[in-house]
C-alpha cells in the first residue's frame, strides 16, 4: 500500500489506535476497518436513496378529496338532527362509528 498513512489512519478511529497499540497486526486491522468503511458508505447511500425517494413523495401533488368524499357529504347533510346526536353520543361514550 503505497499512499497509506499509518498515523492518519490510527488518528481516524479510536478502536484502530487502541488495536495497533495492544499489538494486533496492522493488516488485519485495516482489513476489519476497510469492510466497516464501505459497510458506513453503503448505508450513508441508502439513506441518501430513502431520503430522496421521500422528497420525491413529498413533492407530489396532494390528492384532492378521497373516493366517494363527495358521497359521504352528500350523506351526512341527509341525516336528521337526531341521526346525528346519536352518533354524536356514541363517540362520546367511546364507541367506533363507522360512517
Amino acid at each position: 500500500m503505497p499512499d497509506f498513512d499509518v498515523v492518519e489512519f490510527a488518528g481516524s478511529s479510536e478502536m484502530a489506535t487502541a488495536l495497533i497499540a495492544l499489538g494486533y497486526p496492522l493488516s488485519d486491522i485495516v482489513k476489519q476497518f476497510s469492510g466497516e468503511t464501505r459497510l458506513q458508505k453503503a448505508r450513508e447511500q441508502a439513506e441518501r436513496e430513502v431520503v430522496e425517494r421521500i422528497r420525491a413523495r413529498n413533492s407530489m401533488p396532494a390528492p384532492e378529496g378521497g373516493f366517494g368524499q363527495a358521497d359521504m357529504e352528500q350523506s351526512i347533510r341527509m341525516m336528521t338532527d337526531e341521526q346525528i346526536e346519536s352518533i354524536d353520543r356514541a363517540v362520546r361514550s367511546g364507541k367506533r362509528v363507522v360512517l
